[in-house]
């Protein structure tokens, strides 16, 4: 909800420049994710996200197993080897770290397209 409050806010602000596509499988509605886990990384999105037809972000979630994955798209640039990590992914590393110790991933890729991936085992959820 959290989440779904702060893409109205952001597609209120850069109206028709936005294009959002959330794609959840009804198998992952009632998985479990800390608060504020994916927000800083959507911002991310939404702040990088700018391409040639303007900032174009697409969120997908589903269930397999026991393994929730998340995918964040975006069509800005790809992620570069110097990215530089700010407070934000700093904080949602640390947070898996802490919840889900081997139990997790955050990967930054850039194939096929630029997305990040964030998978978490549903029966580490605390």
């Amino acid at each position: 909800e959290m989440l779904e409050n702060y893409l109205k806010i952001e597609k209120i602000r850069f109206e028709e420049n936005l294009n959002l596509d959330i794609d959840i499988n009804p198998n992952a509605n009632d998985c479990k994710l800390p608060r504020l886990l994916l927000q800083p990384l959507v911002e991310n999105a939404i702040k990088y996200g700018y391409g040639e037809s303007g900032i174009n972000v697409r969120i997908t979630a589903e269930k397999i197993g026991a393994q929730l994955i998340i995918h964040i798209y975006d069509s800005g640039v790809d992620f570069g080897q110097d990215m530089q990590i700010g407070f934000g992914i700093k904080s949602v590393t640390q947070k898996l770290e802490l919840l889900y110790p081997n139990k997790h991933t955050l990967e930054f890729r850039n194939a096929p397209k630029k997305h990040i991936l964030i998978q978490v085992d549903q029966n580490e959820v605390k």
